[in-house]
């Protein structure tokens, strides 16, 4: 498996999973279209054997990379923690509170 950032190609794929997983609910082409396209937005695709098999977006707060290691990969996942407290108390969530509940 590989990670790497969204490009527009990858529109149908992305819609094939966003509608499989929220089926009565999931975006528009056009809407997913838009937001592959902000500036505020980073969509990271996982590949599998040339195959999307998921995606992930962020708002800044996290990013990822992915390693290979052979035998496999080693993938990595960076948290911004002071954007996400950040979100968190715009929020009204104790952000140390669900820290400590998720530990």
């Amino acid at each position: 498996m590989n990670l790497r950032p969204a490009r527009a190609g990858d529109l149908p794929a992305i819609m094939a999973i966003e509608v499989d997983v929220f089926p009565d609910s999931a975006w528009t082409v056009d809407q997913m279209r838009d937001e592959l396209s902000r500036d505020t937005r980073w969509y990271t695709v996982a590949e599998d054997s040339d195959a999307l098999i998921g995606y992930l977006v962020s708002f800044g707060l996290a990013s990822s990379r992915s390693e290979e290691t052979p035998p496999g990969y080693t993938y990595y996942v960076t948290v911004n923690w002071d954007k996400l407290r950040q979100v968190a108390t715009t929020a009204n969530i104790d952000f140390d509170a669900a820290l400590a509940a998720a530990s």
